[in-house]
């Protein structure tokens, strides 16, 4: 069949209708393209184009930054024109957000903050490695890999490492047989770079002899170098957190800098004094929230980034007391019941959102919920019900931390009216 694509979706696809009005969804298309669709596979209730050809090209396509990306399942927005892609992300936090709050109108359009430059701005990379050793990314929808020399949007000590990794000994070479994932990890300052090894079930791995080859820190998944290793990032200002390598850190940080420092001024404004920071990880909030003045508690279930951010918060003279491990949603409630109340609450949960968060945050009593999201529907859905429980959202902007591809990060400031 031959359809012409109307939009873009949440999930980056774009979504074409055939004349008896079925909704077909196409991967790596965009608005305006005529296309040939040569094979329709049933997902979850909803049909899947998933092989198409392009017959005429819409006004927001171009060529992609990177010979590889037709191929590799990483960068899916990069056939889309900067503009494009800005314009695309706003209208899903936008849409997404009307749909679940039709009666919620936003004060002024979502603003996105953008960093210098759209490539050359991921601090790490993950790759996966196939039985003989070699290295590249996964292809869409698939397990085939895509071997490559160099990633356009990953930073240039990054894909120095890359070159370097990729030129190893056929020894070294062979040993990586026994590796499922390489994770390449760049930081503002020594160790600049590190390799992480994830090794296939039974396998084990002394890491040393590629880390000398290397000359760079290797580590394994899950050793205690893995938790050990601490690289410096710099969040606000020149404070830097040190997380270690087995911890969560963005991949944008120019565009995290500026996350953080909304957060910040936004709080600062509001004149509030006391926070919980549910996901804390290393301290990317907590950190800086403490440096501007403010008192609170960081709460994180990986033990490794919460000790370490104590230790940073202890050597640069802030209050270290309040850095906690559990789980966030037992620990607020503990917090509720120990009638602890607080004038923030951030909660940064991963990609499926925080429902069960809803009633423990609630109990705090806040003053404001941040809400950081990166998945519009997620975020949405929280959205939702922290205003149906009488939340008035304030502000919502949007941070561009993954140029070339559909994803966003959303910054949701809700407020609550003092009973």
């Amino acid at each position: 069949m031959e359809l012409v694509v109307e939009n873009l979706v949440a999930g980056g696809e774009g979504l074409a209708r055939r004349a008896d009005g079925l909704v077909v969804f196409v991967p790596r298309t965009a608005p305006g393209d005529a296309i040939k669709v040569e094979a329709l596979e049933a997902r979850r209730g909803t049909w899947l184009a998933s092989r198409w050809s392009l017959l005429t090209p819409g006004p927001d396509r171009c060529v992609p930054a990177c010979s590889y990306a037709e191929r590799c399942g990483g960068c899916d927005w990069m056939h889309l024109t900067l503009a494009a892609q800005e314009r695309h992300k706003v209208a899903l936090i936008e849409g997404t957000v009307k749909r679940f709050l039709p009666a919620v109108a936003l004060s002024e359009p979502v603003r996105l903050t953008k960093g210098s430059s759209p490539l050359a701005y991921r601090s790490r990379l993950r790759l996966a490695v196939d039985a003989q050793g070699a290295v590249g990314f996964r292809a869409p929808r698939s397990h085939s890999l895509v071997l490559i020399e160099s990633c356009q949007v990953a930073r240039p000590a990054v894909n120095a490492l890359l070159g370097r990794l990729l030129a190893i000994s056929s020894t070294e070479r062979a040993r990586l047989r026994g590796v499922e994932e390489v994770e390449l990890l760049s930081a503002d300052t020594a160790p600049e770079l590190v390799l992480r090894l994830s090794v296939r079930p039974g396998v084990h791995l002394d890491p040393s002899p590629l880390a000398a080859e290397l000359a760079v820190p290797v580590v394994v998944v899950g050793s205690r170098e893995d938790d050990d290793l601490l690289q410096r990032h710099v969040v606000w200002g020149a404070l830097s957190i040190e997380a270690p390598v087995s911890a969560f850190t963005q991949v944008n940080p120019e565009v995290n800098r500026e996350l953080v420092s909304t957060i910040v001024e936004l709080a600062e404004t509001a004149r509030l004094q006391t926070f919980v920071d549910a996901f804390a990880g290393a301290g990317n909030f907590t950190l800086p929230l403490l440096g501007a003045g403010l008192r609170g508690l960081a709460i994180d279930c990986v033990s490794s980034g919460i000790l370490a951010a104590r230790s940073v918060a202890r050597d640069l003279g802030l209050p270290f007391d309040g850095f906690e491990i559990g789980d966030a949603a037992v620990r607020l409630k503990a917090l509720a019941r120990s009638k602890r109340r607080f004038d923030l609450v951030l909660l940064d949960p991963p990609r499926s959102g925080a429902p069960e968060l809803l009633e423990p945050t609630l109990a705090l009593r806040p003053r404001v919920v941040a809400l950081v999201g990166c998945d519009p529907v997620a975020l949405a859905r929280d959205l939702r019900a922290f205003v149906e429980r009488g939340a008035k959202l304030t502000s919502l902007q949007a941070f561009d931390m993954f140029p070339q591809t559909h994803h966003v990060e959303t910054l949701a400031w809700l407020e609550f009216t003092p009973a």
